[in-house]
């Protein structure tokens, strides 16, 4: 059964890595330099040989330098146990063991300042709602934007569609006058006109009387 690990949260001032000053330069602030990955390796690997053994063998599970900070070389990072919570004073004793003068570490060394060694509980902020995500929001608004133009096309089209329905008729002038016999009143009137087909069934383009006015 996989057991939560609780974290806490350490600061360290070191002096010397491996017998040589260690000074604060750019490269150390830069968490993808190879100055940083070089470095954090080395106090990595000295913190876990130190807090392996003693009063938190049992209950540590490692170390994580998350930064680096000037004043000599400050190192900011997690330390890793299976306990939920204990006191940090105890995880502060198992460092102060671990101590050798000013010194951590066998195979590879940390000079360091007793008195600057910091921990407390790392306490994690709680995850923002899935609906307050910023990539959910997006999401959102970009499919609101697409719903508002799919509305206006299809309010657009319909309008389209309705106005060639009821699209006015040509009428092309082709009215004629005939007399009576006497010569005295015209005749009938009658209108000749071709519709202009707005629809896609075929239509009888002849010209045909329509409607005739005494």
């Amino acid at each position: 059964m996989c057991r939560k690990l609780n974290a806490y949260e350490a600061e360290l001032t070191v002096t010397h890595v491996n017998g040589e000053e260690i000074v604060f330069i750019y490269g150390l602030a830069d968490t993808d330099s190879s100055e940083f990955d070089r470095t954090a390796t080395v106090v990595e690997a000295v913190i876990d040989e130190s807090l392996s053994v003693g009063p938190l063998q049992r209950m540590y599970k490692g170390c994580e330098v998350n930064r680096f900070r000037h004043g000599s070389v400050i190192v900011i990072f997690d330390i890793y146990l299976t306990r939920e919570s204990i006191p940090e004073d105890r995880i502060t004793t198992a460092f102060t063991q671990a101590l050798r003068g000013n010194m951590l570490g066998t195979n590879q060394t940390l000079t360091v300042i007793p008195s600057s060694f910091q921990v407390q509980e790392k306490v994690e902020s709680a995850e923002d709602p899935w609906y307050n995500h910023p990539f959910y929001i997006a999401l959102l608004c970009a499919g609101g934007v697409a719903a508002v133009a799919v509305c206006a096309i299809s309010v657009y089209c319909c309008k389209f569609r309705k106005t060639g329905r009821n699209k006015p008729v040509s009428v092309y002038n082709t009215a004629e006058s005939t007399p009576d016999l006497r010569g005295n009143s015209p005749g009938p009137i009658e209108l000749n006109f071709v519709v202009t087909n707005t629809s896609d069934r075929p239509m009888d383009r002849s010209f045909a009387p329509l409607v005739k006015m005494e």
